[in-house]
C-alpha cells in the first residue's frame, strides 16, 4: 500500500481497517453495539400434542429440566386420567385446547363441532377446574384442519369466544407423524432437523438484533420423547431461552 492511501484511510477514521489492508486482510473494530448483538440468543416454545402416550414420561421430563412447555391435550384424554395434567399445571406448564375428539373439522357438521366445545370445557372443568379453564390461552387446530367452506367461519366464531389464539408451528419435530395419513419418517433425524433450522435462527437474530421466536411442535409418542431430551439439552447448552407460549408472543 502507498503511503498516501494508507494515511488517506487514516484521515477517515478507519486505523484498524488501514492496518489490516496493509497485512491483506480487512480488520475492524467492533462497536459495541455489535458485540452486544452476537450474545442474542433465539427463543422457543415446545409445544406437545395429543397426549394419548407417554404422558407421564413427557411431563416428566420437562420437570426434570425444570423448562416450561405447552401442551394442547385432547378433552377425551383428560377424562381418561386428569393427574399428568395436575401436574403440568402445578409446576407451572401451559395447557391449551386441542378439542375434545381430535376430528377432522372439515368433515364435521356445525352440531358435531358445537358437541366438541362443549364437551371439551365440560370435561376440562369438571376434572382440572374452572380457574384452570379460564387459564387457557391458546387453540390448536387438530391436524392443523381449519374446516371447511360451510364451517371454517364458525369454528373461528367459537375460538375468539373464549379469547383463544391460535397456536400454529415453525418446526415440526415428530418423527412419526399424523397417523391417519400413515406412518412417515422423516429422512432427517429429529435433532439434526432442530440443529439446521436454529443455527439460522441463531443468525437471524443477530442480523436483526433481537431474538428469533420459533416454535416447535412434538407429540406424545415414541420416541418424541427422545427427541424432547435432545431439544432441550442442545438449547440448554446453545443459551437458548425456552419459554411458555404466553411469554413468547408478548
Amino acid at each position: 500500500m502507498e503511503r498516501r492511501e494508507f494515511l488517506k484511510n487514516i484521515l477517515a477514521g478507519g486505523i484498524g481497517l488501514g492496518i489490516g489492508s496493509a497485512f491483506g486482510s480487512t480488520f475492524k473494530i467492533p462497536t459495541k453495539e455489535q458485540t452486544k448483538s452476537t450474545n442474542i440468543k433465539p427463543q422457543i416454545a415446545l409445544t406437545i400434542d395429543d397426549g394419548w402416550f407417554d404422558r407421564e414420561k413427557m411431563v416428566n421430563i420437562v420437570n426434570y429440566y425444570q423448562v416450561p412447555a405447552n401442551f394442547f391435550i385432547i378433552g377425551r384424554v383428560i377424562e381418561e386420567d386428569p393427574k399428568p395434567w395436575i401436574n403440568a399445571i402445578e409446576n407451572g406448564h401451559e395447557l391449551g385446547c386441542h378439542t375434545y375428539y381430535h376430528d377432522f373439522f372439515s368433515k364435521e357438521t356445525i352440531s358435531k363441532i358445537d358437541e366438541d366445545f362443549s364437551l371439551y370445557a365440560k370435561t376440562f372443568i369438571d376434572k382440572l377446574g374452572n380457574e384452570n379453564f379460564n387459564n387457557i390461552k391458546h387453540f390448536r387446530y387438530p391436524y392443523g384442519d381449519v374446516g371447511n367452506y360451510t364451517n371454517k367461519k364458525y369454528i373461528d366464531s367459537l375460538i375468539k369466544a373464549h379469547s383463544w389464539d391460535i397456536a400454529w408451528w415453525d418446526l415440526d419435530l415428530s418423527f412419526y407423524h399424523r397417523p391417519h395419513f400413515g406412518v412417515y419418517k422423516n429422512p432427517i433425524q429429529p435433532l439434526d432437523k432442530f440443529k439446521i433450522y436454529m443455527e439460522h435462527m441463531e443468525e437471524l437474530s443477530m442480523k436483526l438484533g433481537r431474538p428469533t421466536k420459533t416454535k416447535v411442535l412434538m407429540h406424545f409418542k415414541y420416541p418424541d420423547d427422545l427427541t424432547l431430551k435432545d431439544v432441550i439439552e442442545y438449547s440448554l447448552k446453545r443459551g437458548y431461552e425456552i419459554k411458555r407460549l404466553s411469554e413468547l408472543e408478548a
